[in-house]
């Protein structure tokens, strides 16, 4: 028996066992309630010719479901053991590579305060966002696998993973209104490379979570729009928690990191690969010491991930040391997570920026250890 994943299915699954006037409804005229939700049609074929319902206890618990239908999971499955019908072995002949990592920051100011920046500041960050959106479009990038935060856009004190891989078709855009004029109201995804990394990284070690439909706010899209992708490749989210403790491991991010690399080049399909994190170097949100920046913390940082040595960063970003860089530095694991999948050999720094009232921007690549342009500059 395998499991149809269909995100609006789900949800009427879900609707059914908690709404009792939706599963009253739906006793007495089932094709009317099916009819509510986007359900694909492959999928909806499938529950009407195979679906059985029972049902069992009180009105709002009151449905049990299951099919067999093959050609129900022709889409996307995401299950673990042998029952995904599209599952492959972690030994077969390797098709994918990764084409490029990226690391950078993803400063509100840099979209919402973007004409109030002095002209020199912005004309540098202008640069170089665009020299890092010109690296993944030239890779000829199929698949994006975006590292980043989420802003209580999706997930909340009640229920707070600490990491989660967006397996869905396509994502929701920004919900701020300041990036009312992000030029992507939705941005396509990619079922079958998401749920392939989210069973192997349950087959080596980690457990996330996983969602059909994720909404990716500005933690994800300032970066994207700045970098001036066009069009965009498919994106794979993962979100990682800085925001509320507990949290991962900077040691934890590392290996995470390394275990996509090694997902990556162990994927069965023809498929160009590129990793962008963004986050934190020092900043503040509402604390006493927000619009601070913390220079000697993020240069130490910029060194640290240039020379690559992770025992290095580790010490360098320890918990300790990032509470006193600001609670926002704790975004450097996203970083972290990239360094991982670039085997710590080092990156190159594009720019490194101070803006005032603003927090630091910072751009990086993946490179030969010690390769880098210079220190990071200064501007007061």
């Amino acid at each position: 028996m395998t499991p149809i994943v269909d995100y609006d299915l789900c949800k009427l699954f879900f609707d059914l066992q908690n709404d009792g006037t939706l599963a009253a409804d739906f006793r007495r005229d089932r094709n009317a309630v099916l009819s509510r939700y986007q359900i694909s049609d492959e999928v909806l074929q499938a529950v009407r010719r195979t679906m059985s319902w029972r049902w069992r206890g009180a009105p709002t618990r009151s449905y049990f479901a299951t099919t067999s239908s093959p050609s129900a999971c022709r889409r996307t499955s995401f299950s673990r053991g042998s029952n995904r019908c599209d599952a492959k072995p972690w030994n077969q002949k390797i098709m994918a590579e990764i084409v490029g990592i990226f690391a950078c920051s993803h400063a509100p100011q840099l979209v919402r305060d973007w004409e109030t920046i002095e002209m020199g500041r912005r004309s540098r960050l202008e640069r170089s966002f665009l020299e890092l959106g010109r690296a993944i479009a030239a890779a000829r990038t199929d698949v994006l696998i975006a590292v980043g935060p989420d802003h209580w856009s999706n997930f909340f004190l009640s229920n707070m993973p600490a990491i989660c891989i967006g397996v869905g078709a396509h994502h929701g855009g920004p919900p701020e209104p300041w990036l009312s004029a992000f030029p992507h109201r939705t941005l396509p995804g990619d079922t079958q490379f998401g749920a392939y990394l989210a069973d192997y990284a349950f087959a080596h070690e980690f457990e996330p979570s996983i969602s059909h439909r994720m909404n990716l706010d500005h933690g994800f899209c300032v970066p994207l729009w700045r970098t001036a992708l066009d069009p965009l490749p498919a994106i794979v989210p993962v979100v990682i928690n800085a925001i509320q403790t507990p949290v991962p491991s900077i040691a934890r991010c590392i290996a995470f990191g390394a275990m996509i690399a090694d997902a990556a080049q162990q994927f069965d399909a023809p498929t160009r690969i590129a990793i962008l994190a963004s986050g934190g170097l020092s900043h503040s949100v509402g604390e006493p010491t927000m619009w601070e920046v913390d220079e000697a913390f993020d240069r130490l940082c910029v060194e640290r991930f240039a020379d690559g040595d992770p025992m290095a960063i580790i010490a360098q970003v320890n918990e300790g040391r990032i509470g006193r860089a600001g609670n926002g530095s704790s975004e450097v694991r996203y970083w972290t997570v990239a360094h991982g999948a670039a085997r710590c050999r080092g990156f190159e720094l594009i720019h490194y920026e101070v803006v005032p009232r603003s927090e630091p921007a910072a751009d990086l690549r993946a490179g030969p250890r010690h390769k880098r342009r210079g220190p990071p500059s200064r501007v007061d």
